[in-house]
């Protein structure tokens, strides 16, 4: 097999190529098991060596053991290295050290011997787990370097209530045995070409053919963590006390909601790895984490759910994903339950309007209410179900900018803008401006007025007010010789910039691109011109670009007294397909064309 192998081509532009790739998960009836990887690759460039001269391997000694049966290296003339014993170490993971509370995480790593251009690479790594939750696993078919030949084995009891997702297509030969009490099912591929790395790809699970796999229910899970998490923050006197001292002289519930998150973002520094990564037993009671400062999501939303419950809240706890609900592409793991799908703990309470708030996901600079969670697909903990989370729209994320531009006789202008900062987008901005340093917002300033063009000039200080809700930025500048003054013609060039799409880098694309964050924007501009001109001749069109379920790009252009110009985009999360890429990319040369922010008026014909 290896001889026959070894005589397909392989991708020109591949760092190495994988001759054989077998994944063998072997579960018992408690779904507990083994997971071994055997691997043979062959290494084609320099930059092949430097990716595939270590094997590592992350693990948690409470649940997991690792070991590598095998790991050699044949070289282009058939001579043999073993890994020797001292080749190999047993690190920590970068979180241990500041999170010395949590069961240690360790990374096996093997120095493999004498790697080089054409060495062939063979390696076995087995991972043998106990004591999870439930059992979940997803593996893909392909990456980005070719695959001459790859096997999923997964052996379990029959007895076992094991789901599968078979995401495989005809891309993937499909088998099943039976072997005793055991069902053994198979899926081989041949041959699958190397992916090319691209901007804004989807993860592997949603972008090639995968298998998932789980032995749990997100109803079962959910109990059993909110009793963990219940348990840690029922006895907690000394957090009781701290939020009843804190929140005294609070008026109202949003002020003690308000009050009590600030106090855990300033007196807690959060470390230590997400909930799906350690047991259920640690879990840190609430006085624990307050008495050591620091602690993980879990950890912390623990800490908030005691506070708040003793400052008269009756709070409950969810697990959030990163995944916007409509996205949509992640269904495979909430129908084959992922664990890692949800690592993140937030805390939902209720402020005086009866509203839902999130909380254990933001700073003091956020206002009670928003959320960088809003609309994702969440587990709540108190139902066992799986949905979206609340999506206020007063604290959706979005940027408003205002301008008003101002046109000389001269060709100099006065320009204005004004920047309305909401949800997300105001805390980041609260936060950046609330930490600038004087020479820092200087030198932002400045910056600000150079974008807009090389002879502006400042026309009055910044000006940011972020005590209330929405945050603003407000400056203007002067800018001479802005306009060109051609007889009885002006023409300019709009002070703005085109929206960023994401993704959109290249003049091809072979994969799906991925918007994964929403974007609500809106942009307008307010032109005058000079007494006697308002004969426009040259304005920027119209536009306007629908598709459902991802959302709209429009601009307008009005002649009322001069000239107002909107822009606005309104976009959800969504995934599109490699044969959308042609039209994405044609809307954004038409966004970025210069005929979008051109103007020519001419001096009004005389009666």
């Amino acid at each position: 097999a290896p001889a026959a192998l070894s005589a397909a081509p392989a991708a020109p532009d591949a760092d190495s190529e994988i001759l054989e790739a077998v994944t063998d998960c072997v579960l018992d009836a408690a779904g507990a098991g083994t997971i071994t990887n055997s691997m043979r690759k062959r290494v084609l460039t320099y930059a092949g060596v430097k990716a595939n001269s270590e094997v590592k391997t992350d693990f948690l000694p409470v649940w997991d053991e690792v070991s590598i049966p095998l790991a050699r290296v044949i070289a282009p003339d058939g001579t043999v290295r073993t890994l020797a014993r001292e080749e190999t170490n047993l690190m920590d993971q970068p979180w241990s050290g500041s999170a010395p509370r949590y069961p240690p995480g360790r990374t096996l790593v093997a120095s493999l011997p004498g790697v080089a251009q054409s060495s062939v690479i063979e390696t076995t790594v087995a991972q043998t787990f106990r004591d999870r939750p439930f059992f979940s696993a997803s593996w893909s078919f392909g990456g980005f370097n070719p695959i001459r030949r790859r096997v999923l084995r997964i052996r379990a009891p029959a007895s076992l209530s094991l789901r599968i997702l078979d995401r495989t297509g005809g891309a993937v030969r499909f088998a099943e045995t039976q072997e005793g009490d055991d069902v053994v099912k198979t899926w081989t591929a041949t041959n699958l070409p190397a992916a090319t790395r691209e901007m804004s790809m989807a993860p592997d699970w949603a972008r090639l053919p995968t298998v998932f796999v789980s032995t749990g229910s997100w109803d079962t899970y959910a109990g059993s963590l909110r009793a963990a998490l219940e348990s840690a923050a029922g006895s907690a006197p000394a957090a009781t006390a701290r939020a009843r001292e804190a929140t005294a002289a609070a008026t109202n519930r949003l002020q003690k909601i308000r009050i009590l998150r600030d106090l855990v973002d300033q007196s807690i520094r959060e470390a230590g790895p997400p909930v799906p990564y350690l047991p259920l037993q640690a879990v840190s009671p609430a006085d624990v984490t307050l008495k050591d400062g620091y602690g993980n999501t879990a950890d912390c939303a623990v800490l908030l759910h005691a506070m708040l419950k003793a400052a008269g809240f009756a709070p409950s706890f969810v697990l959030a994903s990163s995944y916007d609900t409509r996205l949509r592409m992640h269904a495979p793991l909430i129908e084959t339950p992922q664990r890692e799908l949800f690592p993140s703990v937030l805390v939902r309470v209720e402020d005086d309007a009866g509203r839902a708030v999130l909380l254990n996901d933001t700073d003091r600079y956020a206002d009670p209410g928003a959320s960088p969670h809003q609309g994702h697909d969440a587990l709540d903990l108190s139902t066992g179900k799986v949905g979206a989370l609340p999506a206020p729209p007063e604290f959706e994320s979005r940027m408003e900018t205002a301008m008003a531009l101002d046109i000389a006789g001269d060709g100099s202008a006065s320009l204005r803008v004004r920047r309305t900062y909401h949800g997300m987008n105001n805390a980041d901005a609260r936060k950046h401006f609330s930490e600038l340093p004087p020479e820092e917002r200087s030198r932002y300033h400045q910056e600000q007025i150079a974008a807009i063009s090389q002879n502006a000039a400042a026309d009055g200080p910044l000006v940011t007010k972020f005590d209330g809700y929405p945050g603003t930025e407000e400056f203007a500048v002067r800018i001479d010789r802005y306009a060109v003054r051609d007889g009885d013609r002006l023409y300019f060039i709009l002070p703005v910039f085109p929206p960023a799409l994401p993704g959109l880098a290249s003049d091809a694309r072979s994969s799906a691109i991925l918007w994964d964050d929403p974007v609500r924007d809106r942009l307008e501009i307010a032109v005058r011109v000079p007494d006697g001109f308002g004969d426009f001749e040259i304005v920027p069109p119209d536009l306007a670009w629908n598709r459902a379920g991802v959302g709209s790009i429009e601009t307008t252009t009005r002649r009322d007294a001069g000239l107002r110009i909107v822009r606005t985009l309104n976009l959800a999360p969504a995934l599109f397909e490699a044969s959308d890429y042609p039209a994405l990319l044609e809307l954004d040369r038409n966004l970025r064309h210069s005929r979008m922010r051109t103007v020519m008026v001419n001096r009004n014909a005389k009666p």
